[in-house]
């Protein structure tokens, strides 16, 4: 009974949202806007390309070169990490 309530109220908020959509077009006009090239100017159509960036970000991140500006990893003590 109440799974059936909250199914009930997520698909009202869920209408008024498409509704809004619908009528204003703000969402289609966005998505029409950017369908080659995005807001920050990525080609949408090189989509193996742009994920293999991705991936190679997201590397980084966790191999943590992104500590260069403060001059490498420091170990307790200030001794400089490997």
């Amino acid at each position: 009974m109440v799974a059936l309530r909250r199914a009930g109220g997520f698909r009202r908020a869920v209408n008024a949202l498409v509704r809004f959509n619908v009528r204003t077009g703000g969402t289609f006009i966005s998505l029409s806007a950017t369908l080659g090239r995005s807001y920050y100017g990525v080609e949408q159509f090189t989509y193996l390309q742009n994920l293999a960036t991705r991936f190679g970000q997201v590397g980084a991140l966790f191999r943590e070169p992104h500590f260069w500006y403060r001059g490498g990893i420091r170990q307790p003590g200030g001794r400089r990490g490997c």
